[in-house]
């Protein structure tokens, strides 16, 4: 009886080692602080961000954003301070079936969102020359 009770529970837990939970979108947002990684004009249209479009600068490299799941958040401006305010609130929502983002006064599109990196899109409008991205990381 013991044995069988042994096999049950081993399978059991097998079952759920294969088997990994998936993170909905809101628990991938809001696990963690997100950390400014690029942010540029996309001007050749490859769908990403390189060295020559990044306008990040030193003062940006330690900027923060925390998403909490009431839909508000927190920027912050650390240590590296460039001007302006130093930490801002902000509300934020998913729109279109969680493919994009209602946040900080912008509706971007969401490129890519995962354990470690969230990649947002603003598209090019009001003479804007091409899409701006944005790209946080943890």
């Amino acid at each position: 009886m013991h044995i069988k009770l042994l096999m049950v529970v081993l399978l059991l837990s097998c079952s759920k080692a294969n088997h990994p939970t998936t993170k909905t979108a809101a628990e991938l947002l809001t696990q963690k602080t997100w950390k400014l990684v690029s942010h540029g004009y996309d001007e050749n249209a490859n769908g990403k961000i390189e060295g020559w479009e990044d306008n990040l600068v030193t003062c940006e490299t330690d900027n923060t954003y925390e998403f909490y799941v009431e839909g508000t958040g927190r920027y912050r401006d650390n240590e590296l301070f460039c001007q302006g305010t130093i930490e801002q609130q902000f509300t934020w929502q998913f729109i279109n079936n969680e493919s994009g983002l209602d946040f900080l006064y912008a509706n971007v599109i969401i490129k890519k969102l995962d354990e470690q990196t969230l990649i947002f899109m603003q598209d090019a409008t009001d003479g804007q020359p091409a899409p701006y991205i944005i790209t946080l990381a943890h």
